[in-house]
């Protein structure tokens, strides 16, 4: 009897969100939500509070009415996830409700509002110290999930529970166990080896000797020879054997094509044309193979018989005697 009462009243108070949500949720939507609910406090009955907070959650998520919402928080105060409880129950105390809101969903509300100030004395809290290690170059988990720095030495609150705090910094890491029962404030140090306990990598001592001066190179009497023609008479060279090579190609494949329309070299006016053209293509490639031939070798040439610069002239001075004569020579 109690189980039936209690579905149908969730079931009931999901259908009373016609009234509220009108604008916002059209049938079939709310027909969902209302299904939603009808499972979860199936669930809810059966001890399902993992099935029980899915089911009214999604339910709360569609419909947005605080008779819903209240049992998906409940749910969770069931579960013992007593901070994200808290979170719920405050947002349906928050909630803004229309004027003309059922009496049920200002009924719910304010029921939120009680169990939050109920469940707020159980929620455990935890202070992590870190002794040796500052947080700004520390990572600092709980149960692997990370810890912001701006949380590390104030209380936060946390589940009852089973906790696993672990700090790292660098190669170094340091973990610590912990079980934090309802209503309990704690703290958990992890504590650091200093940093000059590490063994520092082997770097070896300075050496006391000056370091070694490199010579200078000899100086160089004579520069490099100038190739600079060389390398033009290449470039328009190669350019002309390329040029005469590629003429010279379409000049051939033209002179099949001709073989076969003008036996003896004997063309009608219809093939002058190309007669013309192959003549022009036989041309420009002799001329560009020559010519290229002619560069490339001048670029040989020049390359071999580059002048060098004049050797760089110092200034000398001296003085000078002899028997008969005083006085100075030198060379500019």
């Amino acid at each position: 009897m109690r189980s039936s009462r209690f579905w149908s009243a969730v079931a009931f108070t999901v259908a009373l969100s016609v009234h509220a949500e009108a604008q916002q949720v059209d049938d079939a939507t709310r027909s969902a939500a209302r299904q939603l609910a009808t499972d979860g406090s199936t669930a809810y009955q059966a001890d399902d509070y993992a099935q029980a907070y899915d089911r009214f959650d999604r339910a709360y998520r569609l419909v947005h009415v605080p008779t819903v919402g209240i049992w998906a928080a409940r749910s969770l105060v069931k579960l013992g996830r007593f901070v994200e409880a808290s979170e719920r129950y405050l947002e349906l105390a928050r909630a803004p409700l229309a004027g003309d809101a059922p009496p049920e969903h200002l009924k719910a509300q304010k029921a939120a509002n009680d169990e939050r100030a109920l469940l707020m004395p159980r929620i455990p809290s935890v202070r992590v110290l870190l002794e040796g290690a500052d947080a700004s170059d520390t990572f600092v988990s709980l149960n692997d999930e990370l810890l912001p720095a701006a949380l590390v030495g104030v209380n936060r609150p946390v589940d009852p529970g089973k906790w696993r705090f672990k700090g790292v910094r660098g190669e170094q890491v340091v973990e610590a166990n912990v079980d934090l029962p309802e209503g309990v404030s704690r703290d958990v140090t992890l504590t650091f080896p200093k940093l000059s306990h590490v063994k520092p990598s082997a770097v070896p001592p300075p050496s006391s000797a000056p370091p070694p001066v490199a010579a200078a190179p000899p100086p160089q009497l004579f520069g490099a020879p100038d190739h600079t023609l060389a390398y033009v008479a290449f470039g328009v060279g190669g350019a002309a054997l390329i040029t005469g090579g590629i003429f010279g190609g379409l000049a051939l494949s033209q002179k099949s094509d001709l073989d076969g329309q003008c036996p003896d070299r004997q063309c009608t006016p219809a093939h002058h044309s190309d007669n013309d053209s192959y003549e022009t293509k036989k041309l420009v490639s002799g001329v560009g193979l020559i010519a290229g031939a002619a560069l490339v070798g001048a670029g040989v040439v020049l390359y071999f018989t580059a002048p060098s610069p004049a050797a760089e002239q110092h200034a000398r001075l001296g003085a000078f005697c002899t028997g008969q004569q005083l006085g100075l020579q030198g060379a500019f």
